[in-house]
């Protein structure tokens, strides 16, 4: 008798069906994968070799009628590892395991990641060629940042506050925000690296504020104790007006990023001018004041 072009003698070489579901709950216990995930890269290694035995890429389409993936596999060990949403944006090492930023991957600057996911199991495929089934849960691989510069577009290199137009856009902005020395790869167990980068964000004008900007992008996840630093940098003359620690940042605000799957962490600066002239930096709710008289 044949079971997939297989022996009953040698049975090494036959492939088992391999059935996988997906999950996601971000910040709760309902599924929320199809509302976060569009696409799949799934790689199969080999263990304990470590070796890549097969790679798969799963569309929208495919995920719209099964929230999932069939493999068939010949005994042995394997780790799966599966990255959500990971596009044109990303670039993947499989040998160094490791995904990055397709700017940082290209030698430019990173603007910010995109929405990923990881997801990853390891399970056995018995010599039985008995069915396997398992779950593979994802967890969000990025915190996301919304930084707002409110009055910024109003700075001119006069080192005054002009009246604004309403014609500043992001293209010639007055200022560049950096969200520096963080991680610039996250490796296939869902942790950020110590190698690190800047990211320089896109500044678009703010819908709601006039004279102001607003960043939102996404970056590794970290942690309360995180070294990365924000700094906001004229472009008139290149320089750093405004350079402190997240963490610092983080904790006057009292915001922490250490408890959920899905974070967001919302940042407002506030340049403004003083009674007697001087050109000040808020943090909103920081009881904090930067005060640079020489802008």
């Amino acid at each position: 008798m044949c079971l997939t072009g297989c022996i009953r003698e040698n049975i090494d070489d036959c492939e088992t069906p391999v059935d996988l579901e997906f999950q996601y709950f971000g910040n709760g216990i309902v599924d929320i994968f199809p509302d976060r995930i569009d696409s799949v890269l799934m790689y199969v290694y080999e263990l304990p070799s470590g070796r890549l035995h097969q790679t798969m890429e799963i569309s929208r389409e495919e995920l719209a009628v099964r929230q999932g993936a069939d493999l068939r596999l010949i005994p042995g060990d394997y780790r799966i590892v599966c990255w959500g949403n990971a596009g044109e944006g990303s670039a993947i090492d499989t040998e160094g395991k490791v995904i990055t930023s397709s700017e940082y991957a290209g030698g430019d600057v990173p603007s910010g990641i995109e929405e990923l996911y990881f997801g990853t199991v390891d399970l056995n495929v018995p010599l039985t060629l008995q069915a396997v089934k398992e779950t593979v849960v994802y967890e969000a691989s990025y915190i996301m940042m919304k930084v707002e510069l409110l009055g910024f577009a109003a700075l001119r290199s006069a080192g005054v506050l002009a009246m604004y137009n309403g014609e500043n856009s992001a293209a010639d902005a007055t200022v560049s925000l950096t969200h520096g020395n963080h991680s610039a790869l996250i490796d296939f167990t869902n942790t950020p690296s110590d190698e690190v980068t800047d990211y320089v964000p896109v500044l678009y004008d703010h819908p709601d504020e006039d004279a102001s900007y607003v960043a939102d992008y996404l970056v590794p996840r970290f942690d309360n104790g995180t070294e990365a630093r924000l700094s906001i940098v004229r472009n008139d003359n290149g320089e750093a007006i405004y350079d402190r620690p997240l963490s610092d940042i983080m904790d006057n605000l009292d915001i922490t990023v250490d408890e959920r799957n899905e974070q967001m962490v919302n940042i407002r600066f506030r340049l403004a001018q003083s009674e007697d002239g001087e050109l000040t930096i808020d943090v909103i709710g920081w009881n904090t004041e930067i005060v640079f008289p020489e802008l």
